[in-house]
């Protein structure tokens, strides 16, 4: 009987995103084990949202992939806060110049239709 090691029970964090309801989810393994991105894997499960493309917030900090849950200190029943990461915009470019014109004033697009 001494061989026997403690059954783990799963261990349930909650999450909620701003197009849904909250939710719960449940980990297999203590969360000591369970990184950021094996949360993110199982939200995308759930939600459908890319790994990628999600933000997972908790007490006011954006978490990284790479920490553990338990870095954060994060606990059973605690709530995790997902936003999904939006792509897009322009191209970088010079900050100085938003397509306008240039820093000394003159208008690109009216020298461009005076070389017509």
């Amino acid at each position: 009987m001494g061989n026997q090691q403690p059954k783990k029970r799963p261990v349930q964090i909650l999450i909620k995103s701003c197009s849904g309801p909250t939710y719960a989810v449940c980990l297999d393994d203590e969360i000591k084990g369970t990184t950021v991105l094996d949360l993110k894997h199982k939200i995308q499960h759930h939600d459908g949202i890319p790994e990628e493309q999600q933000r997972l917030i908790f007490g006011g900090k954006q978490l990284v992939d790479d920490f553990k849950l338990s870095d954060y200190g994060i606990q059973k029943e605690s709530t995790i806060h997902v936003m999904r990461r939006l792509r897009g915009g322009a191209e970088p470019g010079d900050p100085g110049d938003l397509g306008l014109g240039d820093k000394d004033g003159t208008n690109r697009s009216m020298e461009e239709l005076a070389d017509f």
